[in-house]
């Protein structure tokens, strides 16, 4: 058995996350396995990144980290810079 309310959650991600959820425990809060009803601490969660704590959708009867998902206009943003990079690089060549 697990009380969230005494464990500290430390993320360490590292590479390139392609999935929008990740399950972090296979039992919902309420559960006879976990008590308490979240974390005491979570460090190094992502900006827009978030924690269900009931399942979802996907993962029900997890506890289930969500990824962010870039916005639509960040990821225009982020498409034209890369696109203005290769140009010079292959202006360059």
């Amino acid at each position: 058995m697990f009380n969230l309310s005494a464990l500290n959650l430390l993320l360490d991600i590292t590479g390139l996350q392609t999935l929008n959820e990740y399950v972090i425990a296979d039992a919902p809060v309420g559960s006879p396995l976990i008590t308490g009803t979240q974390f005491a601490s979570v460090a190094n969660l992502p900006f827009g990144a978030s924690i269900d704590y009931d399942g979802t959708a996907i993962n029900p009867n997890s506890i289930v980290l969500i990824a962010a998902i870039p916005e639509p206009a960040s990821l225009a943003g982020l498409l034209a810079v890369s696109a203005i990079n290769l140009r010079r690089r292959q202006a360059v060549a």
